[in-house]
C-alpha cells in the first residue's frame, strides 16, 4: 500500500504537538506494514517554515528533522498537470487539490491527514491518523497512550 502523510500529519511528529500520538501510531503502523510512505515535496518547505515559527524546533533543529524523515520516506514530486488539476478541481483548498492531484498521478492508495473535510473531493481516499490506526492496528500492537487517551 502506499500512503501519503500531509503537512499537519508529520508536524505533529516532528512537532510533538497535541495531536503526537495518533500521527506517530499512524506513522509507526504503515512502518510495520512495510507501506511505502510519501510525503509531498510541497510540505517540505511548509515544514521547514512551521517549526521554527512554532517554536516546534529552531531552524537547524527542523532542518535535521526533516533529513531524518526523508531518510524514511519518499518525496512526492509536484508537475504543472498536478497545479492544472488542483487550479480546476472542486476541492475547496488549492494546497489540499494539489496534494490529491499528485497522490492520484502517483497511484498513492490513501491520504492521512487531520483535515478530512477539505479532501471530500479528492481523487484519491483519505482518513484521519486515528481512523488509520483503528483499521490497520494488528490486535498484537498496543499504543498504551492512545488506549488511555
Amino acid at each position: 500500500m502506499r500512503v501519503c502523510l500531509d503537512t499537519n500529519v508529520v508536524i505533529d511528529i516532528l512537532g510533538k504537538t497535541s495531536d503526537l500520538l495518533d500521527s506517530y501510531a499512524a506513522f509507526d503502523l504503515s512502518l510495520l506494514h512495510s507501506f511505502e510512505i510519501f510525503v509531498p515535496i510541497t510540505s517540505t518547505t511548509d515544514i521547514a517554515y512551521i517549526l521554527p515559527r512554532r517554536n516546534y524546533a529552531s531552524a537547524q533543529q527542523a532542518k535535521e528533522l526533516l533529513v531524518q524523515l526523508l531518510s524514511l520516506v519518499q518525496i512526492l514530486d509536484a508537475r504543472s498537470v498536478d497545479a492544472e488539476k488542483a487550479l480546476s478541481s472542486n476541492m475547496p483548498d488549492y494546497e489540499d487539490a494539489l496534494l490529491a492531484f499528485m497522490a492520484q498521478r502517483n497511484s498513492i492508495d490513501l491520504i492521512i491527514t487531520r483535515n478530512l473535510k477539505d479532501f471530500e473531493h479528492s481523487p484519491v481516499p483519505a482518513m484521519s491518523p486515528r481512523q488509520f490506526v483503528e483499521i490497520y492496528k494488528p490486535h498484537t500492537v498496543t499504543y498504551a497512550a492512545l488506549d488511555t487517551a
